[in-house]
């Protein structure tokens, strides 16, 4: 069995309007990252077989990134949480 680890996404938007929040969680999901029930721009993932802390922290900080982008915010942080 391969191994896996679980990743969570803090992403702070202090910015964002509300249709940009929609629009970026949209944009994760499209990158199959499933938002956190109640806890507002929260976002976990897995990552199947053998990779760094270090590659899955920029791995999940590109796909936030796209997304940001893609939604027009501007100014954001990201926060991972490795579990696994």
């Amino acid at each position: 069995m391969k191994p896996k680890t679980k990743v969570m996404l803090f992403v702070e938007m202090s910015s964002a309007s509300p249709s940009q929040r929609v629009q970026f969680r949209d944009e994760m999901r499209g990158r199959d990252w499933l938002p956190v029930p109640k806890r507002a721009d929260t976002f976990c993932t897995s990552f199947v077989g053998r990779a760094e802390d270090s590659e899955i922290v920029r791995a999940s900080e590109a796909d936030a990134e796209l997304a940001a982008d893609a939604s027009g915010v501007k100014d954001w942080t990201g926060t991972c949480v490795l579990s696994g």
